[in-house]
């Protein structure tokens, strides 16, 4: 019998499968390797969440660990922290996405989106 506890809360399923949507995408796999370390600091950015934390949360540990060996091969490092403040990568990605939401070309999460994601 499965405890109640062993089974994933209504919510996670969907992300879930939203995620592995997002995974499948075949431009995803052309990425090169700095625009795979870029999505990954976005995506820190926005999570305030690793990308290695998000796989180990909606898949398990092990499948974590197998996709930070895949993107260590590539130097892309899913752990990472996107810190602008004391990385100067970090501080020209914020430099460049301040730069497009003041001229209109991105907009930024509404406040109530951000804190869905850093759940």
């Amino acid at each position: 019998m499965i405890s109640k506890e062993a089974l994933p809360e209504p919510t996670i399923i969907p992300a879930r499968k939203t995620v592995a949507g997002i995974l499948d995408e075949p431009e995803l796999r052309k990425l090169t390797r700095s625009e795979g370390q870029i999505l990954s600091k976005l995506v820190f950015r926005e999570t305030n969440t690793s990308v290695y934390e998000i796989i180990k949360t909606y898949r398990n540990g092990l499948s974590a660990r197998f996709w930070s060996m895949t993107a260590w091969w590539y130097d892309i490092d899913l752990k990472r922290p996107y810190d602008p403040e004391n990385d100067a990568e970090d501080r020209l990605i914020e430099n460049i996405l301040l730069r497009k939401f003041i001229a209109g070309e991105l907009v930024p999460a509404r406040a109530e989106e951000r804190i869905l994601y850093q759940r």
